[in-house]
């Protein structure tokens, strides 16, 4: 049986032809963006230029460009495109050579509340899903109970929350309604990626995308559930991973702007995939330990996301090992070094040095030492 994957994606969202709208202009209905999936780095592909002006304040401002208009809060210019952050949580990258061709409409930012939320996701997936709404998510979903559907993201919300209350680490409030969308069947989902992201990989279960801000899932049941089945999203370790990721990004603890090493990044998500110890993760790691393939791979790791490439379940595996060991065995510098990873500014790329440097200012230099504690920890 082939692993299932998780997918945590970036995709380059600027696209000419897709409207942003507000509650006084019109939107167009989405259209697939250009995309582009990155282990890391600049929260954009690396043929567009990595905007360094920044505008002063949460403003929001409205221009239009080949026939479009956009609105949003305006993060950086660079002088020939514009970072914006949509009223919906979505970060798009929109040509703009003259900055007086951008109006201020509001000297404040305010996202969509979810009762607008809720209208545009119906336009936008039309009569074949519902939409529902809880006090913290907006989920779009096949027609039925919004109790079954809605609900459970609220408890893994809770689950997160907890977690983090316990360690006493403090998460900032989200700025938007987190989206979920849970498609009808694993082929809508096939078509959804095609059509979005340009993905195709009959092993991804589902993804969050920073750059839309967006769970996307679909019903693995087929749409004929028996009583017992009522339960699968509560049951999903794909949702936990992919919750984790969301509420990451948008609870303070990594930056949707200046994103994270990827092995900190996953190995946090993976860490509630379950609400106990990851056994299956445990297991894979001790597959690679007995397999005398993972010395010497978590300065790797710390020094660059390339490992995720070459060998993906070994970086997955380690990663999980890495920041569940890190997490128990010394819990605050733990906690410290994901804060302060994402309080680095906005769109600054980390170079493997400087890397390797804001790890070991919490852990120390000594690589070797935490890796020969992690074999001990695990066998």
């Amino acid at each position: 049986m082939k692993p299932i994957l998780f997918c945590m994606i970036l995709i380059c969202s600027w696209a000419p032809n897709c409207g942003v709208g507000q509650q006084q202009t019109k939107e167009t209905t989405r259209t697939p963006a250009q995309q582009d999936l990155s282990s890391g780095g600049s929260p954009f592909p690396a043929e567009l230029p990595k905007p360094q002006k920044k505008p002063s304040g949460p403003t929001t401002i409205k221009l239009t460009h080949d026939g479009r208009t956009f609105v949003g809060q305006p993060l950086a210019w660079d002088g020939k495109q514009l970072a914006m952050l949509r009223l919906d949580g979505e970060l798009r990258v929109i040509p703009l050579k003259d900055k007086e061709n951008a109006k201020v409409v509001s000297p404040e930012f305010e996202p969509y509340f979810p009762s607008e939320l809720k209208k545009r996701l119906k336009r936008e997936f039309g009569d074949r899903y519902d939409v529902s709404a809880t006090k913290n998510c907006v989920v779009v979903h096949p027609w039925g109970d919004s109790e079954y559907w809605a609900d459970p993201f609220e408890l893994m919300i809770q689950r997160f929350e907890s977690y983090f209350e316990k360690h006493k680490v403090e998460l900032k409030k989200s700025q938007f309604t987190f989206i979920v969308i849970v498609l009808r069947s694993r082929k809508d989902f096939d078509r959804y990626m095609h059509n979005e992201i340009k993905l195709h990989n009959g092993n991804v279960a589902g993804f969050y995308s920073r750059l839309s801000n967006r769970i996307v899932t679909y019903d693995p049941s087929g749409l004929v559930r028996k009583p017992s089945q009522k339960s699968w999203l509560l049951g999903s370790q794909t949702m936990f991973h992919e919750s984790a990721h969301q509420l990451a990004f948008n609870r303070g603890l990594h930056n949707r702007y200046s994103p994270p090493p990827l092995w900190l990044s996953e190995g946090l998500a993976m860490m509630f995939e379950t609400s106990g110890l990851n056994k299956k993760r445990l297991d894979a790691l001790r597959k690679f330990y007995d397999q005398r393939k993972v010395s010497g791979q978590m300065t790797r790791l710390l020094s660059d996301d390339t490992l995720f490439q070459l060998e993906p379940e070994l970086a997955y595996s380690l990663s999980w090992g890495m920041a569940h060991y890190l997490s128990k065995q010394n819990p605050e510098s733990f906690f410290t070094y994901l804060k302060e990873d994402a309080a680095r500014p906005n769109f600054h790329v980390v170079s493997p040095p400087q890397r390797l440097k804001a790890f070991a200012k919490h852990f120390g230099n000594d690589i070797d030492k935490i890796e020969q504690g992690m074999r001990r920890y695990y066998k």
